[in-house]
Parts: C-alpha cells; sequence; structure tokens
C-alpha cells in the first residue's frame, strides 16, 4: 500500500535532498577556511584556528556550516536507514484496523 508509505517516504527525501545540500555548502566552506588559514599562516596550529573562530566572522560563519552538516548528518541521516527499512517491512495495521477500534 503506497499510502501508508508517504509521509515516511518524503520525510526520506527531504532528509537526504537538505543533507546533500548542507554537504556541499561544507565542502565550499571547508575550502573558503582552508584559503584564510593559509592565508594567515595558521595551517598547521588547532590553537590559533580555535582562537581566530572567536576573532574573525567569517571564520566563524565558515566553521558554522560544517559544524551544522556535521552534525545533521550524525543526528538526522542516520535515521535514513532505518525508515527505509520500515518501509520495506510493509506493516498493514492501519488499514487492517476496524472502524470500531477507534469507538468505546
Amino acid at each position: 500500500m503506497p499510502i501508508l508509505n508517504a509521509t515516511p517516504y518524503l520525510e526520506i527525501f527531504g532528509d537526504v535532498v537538505v543533507g546533500h545540500f548542507l554537504m556541499q555548502a561544507a565542502g565550499i566552506a571547508d575550502e573558503k577556511l582552508n584559503a584564510i588559514y593559509k592565508e594567515k599562516g595558521m595551517e598547521d596550529s588547532k590553537g590559533k584556528k580555535r582562537a581566530l573562530l572567536h576573532e574573525d566572522r567569517d571564520v566563524a560563519f565558515y566553521y558554522g556550516k560544517i559544524a551544522t552538516a556535521k552534525f545533521f548528518a550524525a543526528d538526522v541521516l542516520s535515521t535514513v536507514k532505518a525508515k527505509c527499512e520500515a518501509i520495506k517491512f510493509g506493516e498493514k495495521v492501519p488499514i487492517e484496523m476496524a472502524d470500531e477500534s477507534f469507538t468505546y
């Protein structure tokens, strides 16, 4: 029954599309950050990079883009496989329940 899986399918599709765009933005942000670090001679110093995060708005912005993509991947994209498995399982309980099940 396709109708039973419409919402989970759309959620999966949305999560994957958003994840794609966040990862794309994170890739661009990483390139920009590396260019800034190279320009300032901070390529190898984690401490200096961390300090620059609090001083430079562009660095903070790009770092935020990368952090957002990492969070989304870990917290949201990690659920996609389970949602796909639930759809494949094909549970039909919602359409098999009698209307009387909802009356008192």
